[in-house]
């Protein structure tokens, strides 16, 4: 799983650098661009959850390949279009299939673990996704490079089938195939043994717990989106006046970081709990942005955005394992994809929304208001969230 979720991603990280260039290779404008860029995402807001129905009826295989053919074909098709039309169709058709891949492969990663290892299992999908998105700019550049801007997409489509290819051999058809409604498993934490959980209501959409969640993955994304494609880069290049190549450097510091901290999150997710590391790293997200926004000079700059780095290495793993800790057997892959719906509707909305502030009151304020959208999913979570895993459940256990 960890094989193929790195061909996906790093056919995503191929496609960064080029796809700008192929659009306006077609005379496009650069809101044209965003246009191309967003319907990804867009995409994926419309496919997360039915990703989820379709994981938990036929099983995390067949939707893992669907989601890879899909990619393939999208990517295929857009290496051999020659007009913008059609290219934002078949990014659409990319964008979907991204959806099912990855929700299929959270939901994969979840039904195979338990409250107890989550954490840790969780890290090594999210190590394995990030490598592939690290991977893929420069892939992408070097092919561009050697044989045109629609070679990329070609390599993308490869990858994609190669991935369908490894799923198809390596993973067993019934993992996260829920056919009818089941007990949990054994070792589930306390949080949902009450009469007020989702588990034994009957829908982790009431949990208080997951809403918050939901709410700072949203926060997250928004950052994604708002700060790190969009106003980051115009903050090095406005205030400090770096060029493209210094701008590249700079960006690979949250990567690194990211990279950095793998190896320590699982281990400490499962031991010391999701909310206890969550709540940390709300903080981490605000004194990022808020740093970088005063920043002097460029080396407080990268040093924000290493604390950016470092808090998307805690989040991404720690909030898919708290999300499946919460979420009962037969709603497991459906509660995943609604999970991933709150972070892509933030990555929508935030580059355009934030550019917008940016424009009216300048970059620093954007970032400014792009801190202050944790503040709220911060105290929601703090004050409502009940910790699912760690010292704290065995406790009361």
């Amino acid at each position: 799983m960890a094989l193929s979720t790195m061909f996906i991603t790093m056919g995503q990280g191929i496609v960064v650098p080029i796809l700008p260039l192929l659009v306006k290779s077609f005379g496009m404008s650069a809101a044209m661009v965003g246009v191309a860029v967003s319907v990804f995402a867009v995409a994926r807001v419309f496919a997360n959850i039915p990703a989820g129905v379709l994981t938990r009826f036929r099983g995390a295989r067949d939707v893992l390949v669907l989601g890879a053919l899909f990619s393939a074909f999208g990517n295929l098709m857009v290496a051999l279009t020659s007009g913008f039309g059609p290219l934002i169709v078949f990014r659409f058709i990319a964008g979907l299939g991204s959806a099912l891949f990855i929700t299929a492969a959270i939901a994969f990663v979840a039904a195979i673990s338990t409250p107890a290892n989550r954490g840790r299992l969780m890290t090594i999908y999210h190590a394995s996704f990030l490598l592939g998105i690290t991977l893929g700019p420069s892939t992408g550049g070097i092919v561009a490079d050697l044989f045109g801007l629609h070679a990329p997409f070609f390599l993308v489509a490869g990858v994609s089938l190669l991935a369908a290819v490894w799923v198809t051999a390596k993973v067993p058809s019934t993992v996260a195939r829920v056919s009818e409604p089941a007990a949990d498993p054994p070792g589930l934490p306390v949080v949902q043994r009450g009469r007020e959980t989702p588990a034994n209501t009957g829908s982790v959409f009431r949990s208080p717990g997951f809403i918050a969640m939901g709410l700072i993955a949203m926060a997250v994304f928004f950052t994604r989106g708002g700060a790190l494609f969009n106003l980051w880069p115009l903050l090095g290049k406005e205030r400090f006046l770096l060029g493209p190549g210094t701008l590249g450097l700079l960006f690979t510091v949250p990567s690194a970081t990211n990279l950095i901290c793998q190896p320590f999150v699982g281990a400490l997710a499962d031991r010391l709990g999701r909310k206890t590391l969550i709540l940390p790293t709300v903080v981490l997200f605000m004194a990022s942005l808020l740093l970088s926004a005063v920043s002097p000079n460029v080396w407080v700059f990268a040093f924000a955005m290493a604390l950016y780095g470092v808090g998307q290495a805690v989040e991404a793993p720690t909030g898919n394992s708290y999300v499946a800790d919460l979420a009962p057997r037969r709603q497991l892959a459906v509660a995943l994809g609604a999970y991933r719906t709150f972070g892509d509707v933030g990555l929508v909305v935030g580059s355009p929304l934030l550019g917008f502030i940016a424009d009216m009151v300048g970059i620093s304020w954007g970032l400014v208001v792009n801190a202050m959208a944790f503040l709220v999913p911060g105290i929601l979570f703090a004050w409502l969230a009940k910790e699912t895993a760690g010292r704290a459940v065995t406790h009361k256990e």
